[in-house]
């Protein structure tokens, strides 16, 4: 009887994972090991951008969405 009721279980569990995988979803638990190791495995190399080179870039940005933002507005006072 044991047996059987562990058979039960395994196919359960078989079944709930054919569910999830007919989903496109994958259970956390077969994943932990590689999405949680003991030690980081970075796949990227750290990068530093300076101030000096950032801030023109973004103070120009600011100017852009600011003007394009306010464009459609214009063109409603208009009709």
């Amino acid at each position: 009887m044991a047996t059987h009721a562990r058979d039960t279980v395994e196919v359960g569990y078989d079944e709930f994972c054919g569910a999830l995988a007919a989903k496109d979803l994958q259970p956390l638990w077969t994943q932990a090991a590689r999405l949680m190791p003991p030690e980081p495995i970075p796949r990227t190399l750290p990068w530093l951008w300076k101030w000096t080179t950032v801030l023109p870039l973004a103070r120009r940005a600011g100017e852009l969405i600011v003007a394009i933002e306010k464009a459609p507005l214009r063109e409603e006072a208009r009709a």
